[in-house]
């Protein structure tokens, strides 16, 4: 027996805990993180006049705002809106007439 199933006899073993990360491996991260970053940022200047114009520029500013703003929309229309709604396996609601969504 397990320890987890030894303190209940109806308890399911959990999920196997997550090995915590190396600092090896979290410096290896945080560099190849800022190698991108800094790439990404070199390539705007090498890439001007080559293809790359103002124009350029604002599409991915603008392209960025309204995909940023969806995201936002997106998360807000799904995550507290139906946060209290609570549903059984057949997708009906049970919840109290009050607690429920309009």
């Amino acid at each position: 027996m397990t320890a987890s199933s030894s303190t209940h006899p109806l308890a399911r073993p959990g999920p196997e805990p997550k090995p915590t990360p190396t600092h090896a491996r979290l410096m290896r991260n945080q560099i190849l993180v800022k190698a991108f970053v800094l790439i990404l940022f070199a390539a705007v200047p090498l890439a001007w006049g080559w293809g790359q114009s103002w124009t350029d520029i604002a599409l991915a500013a603008g392209s960025y705002v309204v995909f940023c703003l969806g995201v936002t929309v997106g998360y807000h229309q799904s995550v507290p809106h139906r946060a209290g709604a609570a549903n059984d396996r057949t997708g009906r609601n049970v919840a109290p007439p009050e607690e429920q969504d309009p």
